[in-house]
């Protein structure tokens, strides 16, 4: 959930704003808790002109982002690339542009 709020914090909406739809998977033991912490992103998002949509797919493995330009970014290891901090007082604890990526293989594809 904090990957996706970091990806989302780098949004930009421009005119009416910006629709996100996210599509994941998750256990039934942590539905409710993931829907309530998407629920609360989803009202605190509104303040930025950002929309989120959400629906759950278990049978899902692939991570993508799609884009309404007709990129869709395919990502190995999903929003998941940023190793982790050593602990709280270094640089990169908040930002992740200041640490260090894990191996992973991002394609960029063209829908035509």
């Amino acid at each position: 959930i904090y990957n996706f709020m970091s990806f989302c914090e780098i949004l930009e909406p421009l005119g009416e704003g910006v629709k996100v739809e996210l599509m994941t998977s998750v256990e039934s033991y942590q539905e409710s808790e993931l829907k309530r912490k998407l629920e609360n992103m989803r009202a605190g998002f509104t303040q930025n002109q950002i929309e989120l949509d959400y629906r759950f797919d278990n049978s899902l493995h692939d991570r993508w982002i799609e884009t309404d330009t007709g990129w869709r970014i395919i990502l190995g290891r999903g929003l998941d690339i940023f190793q982790k901090p050593e602990d709280r007082f270094t640089l990169g604890f908040f930002d992740q542009t200041k640490r260090k990526c894990k191996a992973t293989t991002i394609t960029y594809v063209k829908k035509i």
